[in-house]
C-alpha cells in the first residue's frame, strides 16, 4: 500500500529520511492539520470579521531509530540526527503517492528531542522529537511567467519549474495564484533599463503592489520573501552597493499597497511595467503556492 512520505533536508543538502528504516521513522505525527486566530468585533447579535492568521503550528512525533543487539547503532544515529539538524535551514518535506513530481516542504527547526530508552519488544531507540516552523507549507514547483518585447502566443509548459510566456508583453501580465494564502514574489529584469518600475493589481483592477527604482541599470532582482527579503542592482556587470536605496519611496500608498516587496494575492492578478526608456529585454516573475495544512 502506497503511504505519504516525509523527510528533512539540511542546510548541506543532506537528506534524512523519515518514512522507511533507511535513516529513522517519524510515528504518529502531528500538527499536520490546520488552525488560525480569527479577530472579530462584536456588532449587536452579529461579529464582523478583522483578521485571519494562518497560525505555524508546531510538529511533532515519535522518532525511531533502527538498533543492533549491543545498542550502538542507535545512540549513534542519535547523535548523528542532532548533528544533522543542527545544520540549517532545515526543510521539512510532505509528499502523497498521488504527488511523484513535486512534494510540499517548509523551513523548519529541531526545537525539542527527548533520547528515550530503546524498546524491549521492536529493539528500536523511541525520542520524542518537536519542529517548529519558520513558513507556510510551499510547494517546491517553482512558477514563472516570463515577459519579452515580443508578444508571445501565452502557451505553458508542464515541467518542474513550469514556465508562461505573457502574450502582451510588459503592459498586462497576467499571474495565477492557485493557493489559498498570499504568496512572495520573486521578480527579475535583464537588460538595460532606466527608472524600472511596475504595479500589482487585482481583478477589479484596484493596485494593491508598486514599486519603481530610481537609475539605469542592466539587471534587477527583487526577492519578496519574509525571510530573504533583498534587492539586487547591477549596472555595467557590477554589484552596486545599498540597492535597497534605489527604491523611490514617494510612490508609497500606505494601508492600501505592498512597496517593492510584494505578495501575490490568491487568484487571478494582473502586473504592469513601465521604463523611462525604450525597454528591449526580459521579465521573469515567479512564485511558490503556499498552504496553511497540507
Amino acid at each position: 500500500m502506497a503511504v505519504r512520505k516525509f523527510w528533512l533536508i539540511n542546510g548541506n543538502g543532506q537528506k534524512f529520511d523519515l518514512t522507511d528504516f533507511k535513516d529513522g521513522f517519524l510515528n504518529n505525527p502531528a500538527g499536520l492539520g490546520f488552525t488560525a486566530t480569527v479577530t472579530l468585533t462584536r456588532l449587536g447579535n452579529a461579529q464582523k470579521l478583522n483578521s485571519i492568521t494562518d497560525d505555524l503550528n508546531n510538529i511533532s512525533g515519535e522518532l525511531l531509530l533502527k538498533n543492533n543487539d549491543d545498542n550502538a547503532l542507535a545512540y549513534d544515529a542519535y547523535t548523528e540526527f542532532i548533528k544533522f539538524a543542527s545544520v540549517l535551514p532545515l526543510f521539512l518535506h510532505y509528499q502523497t503517492p498521488a504527488m511523484s513530481n513535486y512534494s510540499f516542504y517548509r523551513e523548519i527547526v529541531l526545537s525539542s528531542i527527548e533520547k528515550g530508552e530503546v524498546d524491549y519488544e521492536t529493539n528500536m531507540l523511541r525520542c520524542n522529537v518537536v519542529f517548529t516552523p519558520l513558513t507556510m507549507w510551499r510547494n517546491n514547483s517553482l512558477k514563472t511567467v516570463v515577459a519579452t518585447a515580443k508578444k508571445n502566443t501565452g502557451k505553458k509548459y508542464n515541467l518542474n519549474r513550469p514556465y508562461a510566456y505573457a502574450s502582451a508583453g510588459y503592459e498586462n501580465i497576467t499571474l495565477n495564484n492557485n493557493s489559498p494564502s498570499s504568496v512572495p514574489l520573486i521578480i527579475e529584469i535583464e537588460g538595460e533599463c532606466s527608472n524600472p518600475a511596475f504595479s500589482l493589481y487585482d481583478q477589479n483592477g484596484d493596485v494593491y503592489g508598486i514599486c519603481r527604482i530610481n537609475g539605469e541599470f542592466d539587471y534587477v532582482y527583487i526577492n519578496s520573501d519574509d525571510l530573504e527579503e533583498e534587492i539586487k542592482l547591477s549596472k555595467d556587470g557590477a554589484w552596486l552597493n545599498n540597492a535597497v536605496n534605489y527604491q523611490d519611496f514617494s510612490i508609497a500608498m500606505p494601508n492600501k499597497a505592498y512597496l517593492t516587496f510584494c505578495y501575490l494575492r490568491p487568484g487571478k492578478s494582473g502586473m504592469k511595467f513601465t521604463f523611462a526608456d525604450e525597454f528591449d529585454g526580459k521579465i521573469s516573475v515567479s512564485w511558490r503556492d503556499e498552504y496553511a495544512s497540507v
